[in-house]
């Protein structure tokens, strides 16, 4: 879907890659349908 390892989401979402880099971040958005600006304007990355 996104063509990132499953082992890296794995990384990121288990706070062992605490800073992915943003080609990683926008791979991910993509896999979600989504820009990098829609994932970083999300309301719950507010807080």
């Amino acid at each position: 879907m996104s063509n990132v390892a499953v082992s890296t989401i794995d990384n990121i979402v288990n706070g062992r890659c605490s800073n992915p880099r943003i080609f990683t971040i926008k791979k991910i958005c993509e896999g979600f349908g989504m820009s990098v600006i829609e994932f970083f304007d999300f309301e719950g990355l507010k807080k």
